[in-house]
């Protein structure tokens, strides 16, 4: 009995040793980079070799809506950035015509330079949004000349306003019946 107890505990010991010589041996292998997935920098190690791998390995899968820098069949070298920017769905209802895009984005003012429509445009959201990651509806406005003609009297007005009785509204200007 003494016999099989000490070969136990030198079994213990020895699969002690192994274990942490493993562990030595795995943290000393991987890798450590810089994620930066939308803005945010997140450092990691990864034992990957490809930047695919890395991001597989952090919890993300890459769309072909995405960009990531460099390639996701790139090397993975220790102490780079990898940029990850996810794609969003927008649908926009740009002065009632539907446009659907993808962007990478991360907010809404963003996402509307990048598609070229100016700061002068109405949005219904805050451009300051934050787009989510997947799919999104929007309005825009952009700005109308127009001339109101109130008692005879012509009035030239920019408006982003889409009824008229909005903008009939925002003049002041009340309708007889």
């Amino acid at each position: 009995m003494r016999r099989s107890l000490k070969y136990g505990l030198y079994g213990a010991a020895l699969a002690g040793v192994v274990a942490g010589t493993a562990a030595f041996a795995t943290a000393a292998s991987a890798t450590p980079v810089t994620l930066r997935v939308d803005g945010q920098d997140k450092k990691i190690n990864t034992s990957a070799s490809d930047v695919t791998g890395a991001l597989k390995g952090a919890g993300y899968t890459l769309s072909s809506h995405d960009i990531v820098a460099p390639g996701a069949q790139s090397k993975i070298h220790a102490h780079e950035t990898i940029v990850y920017n996810r794609g969003r769905l927008l649908h926009l209802d740009v002065d009632g015509k539907n446009v659907v895009v993808w962007t990478t984005a991360p907010t809404v003012a963003d996402a509307l330079a990048q598609l070229g429509y100016p700061t002068s445009d109405f949005v219904s959201v805050s451009r300051s949004t934050r787009l989510p990651i997947g799919e999104i509806s929007l309005s825009l406005r952009s700005p109308k000349k127009v001339t109101v003609v109130d008692h005879g009297k012509p009035h030239a007005v920019t408006t982003t306003a889409a009824p008229v009785r909005q903008l009939l509204t925002a003049l002041k200007v009340k309708l007889a019946k």
